[in-house]
């Protein structure tokens, strides 16, 4: 089954706990505030966006076929390409998870550039932004070609980043204090 293969539900457990906890960690901001121990907390779930990008044709593929046969998602469709203004069609949808891996490099690139290397947060962010890049990586050597939409940004976030990927592979359930879900 794609939606088995392609993670998507576990992507989508790991952003229902991931994300409160880092706008937790922001609400309660102060100088002396650490963000990496958020990252480095769920780094294993990060390797949740190589299933997905793996099984993309699959996705877009099934999206294709049911546009063809199935006249309720093809009405779906339309409805959700009015509701999006036209600025979105049900097919770029599905490249959301890897601009969002993007995202995640790109703030925290930012983030490092921004905080004092005495910062007592310094290294768990530098650690973070590897371990994230890391992905990438993996995805890159893995010959893993991204969503059409998003190959422009995979070549401009890959060029000469390589590090170490991570080898722990945990489940969401082992890693995560049970009271956080």
């Amino acid at each position: 089954c794609i939606r088995d293969s392609s993670n998507i539900d576990s992507l989508r457990e790991f952003h229902r706990v991931f994300i409160p906890e880092l706008e937790k960690a922001f609400d309660s901001w102060t100088p002396l505030s650490m963000i990496g121990p958020v990252f480095e907390k769920y780094l294993p779930f990060f390797k949740l966006y190589i299933g997905f990008i793996n099984n993309y044709d699959k996705i877009i593929e099934l999206v294709k076929r049911l546009q063809k046969k199935n006249k309720a998602f093809s009405q779906f469709e339309e409805e959700f390409v009015a509701f999006t203004k036209n600025q979105m069609a049900m097919t770029s949808i599905f490249s959301l998870p890897l601009q969002r891996l993007f995202a995640y490099v790109s703030h925290l690139e930012d983030l490092i550039t921004y905080t004092s290397s005495d910062h007592p947060d310094y290294t768990r962010i530098e650690s973070s932004l590897a371990n994230i890049k890391s992905v990438v990586d993996l995805i890159k050597t893995q010959k893993i070609e991204p969503p059409d939409s998003s190959k422009q940004e995979f070549k401009k976030r890959t060029e000469g980043n390589s590090t170490e990927s991570m080898g722990d592979e945990r489940t969401l359930s082992e890693s995560v204090d049970s009271s956080v879900l």
